[in-house]
């Protein structure tokens, strides 16, 4: 019966795609945290078996904080999930459009609806979680108040949908990770994909040859972020302002030779590499194999 922490209350999309995500497990539960904070303290400390937390949305961008505990903390990503939440405006039964003064949701869920949101005078409230929003109207039971979440958030806390899909692209996706204290090491014959982090010097052309040790044995780079260096802890001891630790996503099995041999190339020159996991890389089901990129 494994367990995952996700950040926020019941019915947030992070729990809704971390059910998905480990539908082939029995009897798979869930513990809600109030922070992406605690979602990697238990993992680390072992009370859960997994914590699932978003990493990037194709509008908003990247949950910058699950970077930083990614390069502070002792856990490995062990899969990813990548999916489409539908936002839903939700309020009290018996609220119409035109009576939304404020809007309670998560800051990156907000930014997802500028378009609609624009529509509304309303006052857009940021609040920890999109559950959670639902649960603050609830509670507070003021007229003219709703929250966006999803529609399980919705019928969980007993409250009503006013308008579906406000999403400003109904193509938008998250792409969630899922963490564990132990590493996956997928075999060599599964398509995979590592992650890593990589502080380099302050130097001309640093980031150009940290780069080159892929781009040379034509490995594809998908993802590529850059953090304050004071944002790593104890892995990274910056000694001057403006200093930088990339997280770096490629497309390769980190135990196959030519990634090996990458990653031996790129320890010649960098200060600091860790590799924060290797893991299949995600792929729809149902995609005929004659149809993904990566094959199955």
């Amino acid at each position: 019966m494994p367990s995952v922490a996700f950040q926020g209350n019941p019915g947030a999309y992070s729990e809704i795609a971390a059910k998905t995500h480990f539908d082939t497990a029995p009897d798979v539960t869930t513990r809600p945290c109030e922070t992406f904070e605690q979602v990697f303290d238990l993992v680390a400390a072992g009370q859960v078996d997994f914590g699932f937390c978003p990493i990037e949305n194709t509008l908003s961008g990247n949950f910058l904080p699950v970077y930083d505990l990614l390069l502070r903390r002792d856990v490995s990503i062990v899969g990813e999930f990548i999916a489409h939440d539908e936002h839903c405006l939700i309020a009290a039964a018996g609220t119409a459009l035109s009576d939304v003064k404020l809007v309670y949701s998560h800051p990156h869920v907000l930014d997802q609806c500028e378009a609609f949101l624009k529509t509304l005078p309303a006052t857009h409230v940021a609040t920890t979680d999109t559950a959670g929003a639902c649960q603050l109207i609830k509670a507070q039971n003021q007229p003219g108040s709703a929250a966006i979440a999803s529609t399980l958030a919705a019928s969980i806390s007993g409250l009503t949908i006013i308008k579906r899909g406000i999403e400003d692209d109904a193509n938008s996706s998250t792409r969630y990770i899922a963490i564990a204290k132990q590493a996956a090491n997928p075999p060599s014959h599964v398509n995979a994909k590592t992650s890593m982090s990589v502080a380099l010097r302050n130097q001309p052309g640093a980031l150009f040859r940290a780069l080159a040790a892929f781009a040379l044995r034509d490995l594809n780079i998908s993802k590529i972020e850059s953090r304050p260096s004071s944002r790593a802890g104890a892995l990274h001891t910056s000694t001057r302002q403006w200093e930088y630790m990339y997280a770096i996503d490629v497309e390769a099995n980190a135990s196959q030779q030519v990634m090996i041999n990458a990653l031996s190339n790129l320890e010649e020159f960098a200060t600091k590499v860790k590799v924060l996991g290797c893991y299949p890389i995600f792929v729809p089901r149902g995609t005929p194999s004659s149809l993904s990129p990566f094959g199955l």
